[in-house]
């Protein structure tokens, strides 16, 4: 499935929600990644209903895991 599928939830696990997840990916940069904007993440999926690691793993492969920003 890739080289990120071990950070996506199991879509077998119901209880295995965005809020309830709480795993490490074994790279500290995504770690750090993660927990830094997951709160950023959380507010945007809440306001479209998205689920907020899409725009966690979207945002962390657009900038390589935080190694450059998009202005």
């Amino acid at each position: 499935m890739g080289a990120y599928a071990d950070l996506l939830p199991d879509s077998s696990d119901s209880a295995n929600t965005s809020s309830s997840v709480a795993r490490s990916s074994g790279n500290q940069r995504v770690d750090a990644f993660v927990e830094q904007y997951r709160p950023i993440a959380e507010r945007v999926a809440e306001q479209t209903g998205n689920d907020p690691e899409l725009y966690l793993a979207k945002w962390g492969l657009e900038t390589g895991w935080g190694k450059s920003i998009i202005p």
